[in-house]
């Protein structure tokens, strides 16, 4: 019936509750995914789409393989590249009581 595409399927497929503390999500999540799976508000009106655009924004450059980001009270952590792609990026939310 239709062919199974394991890695868009793990674009947009929560990891994780949205209350945890920390997940890993794939660095092309849509913001709006990013915050209507995991409740992770980013804003959205400089020029870029996914998380990792986000992150590139925040940069300026490529990062490297646990490269942080802090935003508010949420923490970044670039987990895994692939070529000049952000792959794999921890979220932590920082300052919550679990």
């Amino acid at each position: 019936m239709g062919d199974h595409c394991p890695d868009l399927d793990d674009i947009s497929r929560p990891r994780a509750a949205a209350d945890a503390r920390s997940f890993e999500v794939d660095g092309m999540i849509n913001i709006p995914d990013l915050d209507n799976q995991y409740g992770v508000e980013l804003p959205s009106d400089d020029g870029y789409e996914t998380l990792a655009g986000f992150l590139l924004f925040q940069l300026g450059d490529l990062p490297q393989v646990g490269t942080v980001v802090e935003h508010e009270k949420l923490r970044f952590t670039v987990m895994e590249m692939e070529r000049n792609r952000i792959a794999r990026v921890k979220v932590e939310r920082l300052g919550t009581d679990a």
